[in-house]
């Protein structure tokens, strides 16, 4: 597979960074080792049924947007894979 950008990782910085380059007409890869994007500060926050913002804090309902963000860009999705190596 062939590609402009490649990013390792959908935490909030690879979905940003995902979503922007995707924006700018990139062709764009994101490659997570979880079943969906959110990283450590996010997991999960597309699947989890605690809906009471209360419970898990304003700080972490953030990341929705980044989500929704994300999954509105053109950018491929690979969850589940590990990355051994990288080359040109």
């Amino acid at each position: 597979m062939m590609v402009d950008l490649a990013i390792v990782g959908a935490g909030p910085a690879g979905m940003a960074a995902a979503a922007l380059a995707a924006k700018l007409g990139l062709d764009t890869l994101l490659i997570d080792e979880q079943e969906g994007p959110g990283g450590q500060i996010y997991r999960a926050i597309g699947e989890t049924p605690l809906r009471d913002r209360a419970i898990l804090g304003e700080g972490y309902w953030r990341g929705a947007e980044l989500v929704k963000a994300f999954h509105a860009s053109a950018t491929s999705y690979v969850p589940q894979a590990t990355v051994w190596t990288a080359s040109r």
